[in-house]
């Protein structure tokens, strides 16, 4: 790997990290269509495909600090998802009448928003237009059921203060790491 990190992927003689470059190469190679139709469709999904990953960086640097508070990622979601809102309007997906990879990602950061520990389901409240667009996104063949969602884990990794494996398991892992300091020094 040129830049060993998780995720990678490797695909032959491809060898990619970074979870974007991976998801446009699985685009481009297997399905051509999430990309966009259109240049127009392709740049829009690029760029609403920033956002997130910017909302994302956000969300993670509040979750991982300890004043994290569900009051401030309250208000990244609503400062980032709200213009998204309105870039949605009436438009079936994201970027118009076809599904991109990019609703995928929207859609998984929807779900992040109503969590319990955000919103508690009360996010398509404020933001109506996404409720009828995440009940399409999750209609789509081979979505996999709600359960099967939550199945998957936390959205964050156990040292995260908010959306991760818990208090508990916090000061678990946190022992673990204060008792492993002490034996190298």
């Amino acid at each position: 790997l040129d830049f060993p990190n998780l995720p990678y992927l490797l695909d032959g003689d491809v060898r990619l990290t970074q979870s974007s470059a991976i998801a446009r190469y699985i685009v481009a190679k297997w399905a051509p269509e999430l990309a966009g139709n259109t240049p127009a469709e392709v740049g829009r999904a690029a760029m609403v495909e920033g956002r997130l990953s910017d909302l994302n960086s956000a969300l993670d640097k509040i979750a991982f600090w300890p004043e994290a508070s569900t009051e401030r990622l309250q208000e990244a979601m609503k400062s980032s998802l709200g213009p998204l809102h309105d870039f949605l309007g009436d438009n079936k997906f994201i970027v118009g009448d076809n599904v991109t990879y990019v609703d995928f990602i929207l859609f998984e950061m929807l779900e992040k928003a109503q969590h319990k520990e955000i919103f508690d389901n009360a996010f398509f409240s404020l933001y109506p237009n996404y409720r009828s667009y995440h009940a399409r996104i999750e209609a789509l063949p081979n979505m996999m059921s709600k359960e099967e969602r939550e199945a998957q884990g936390y959205f964050n990794g156990w040292r995260s203060r908010m959306l991760g494996a818990g208090e508990e398991m916090y000061r678990k892992y946190k022992k673990l790491d204060e008792e492993n300091l002490v034996d190298k020094n």
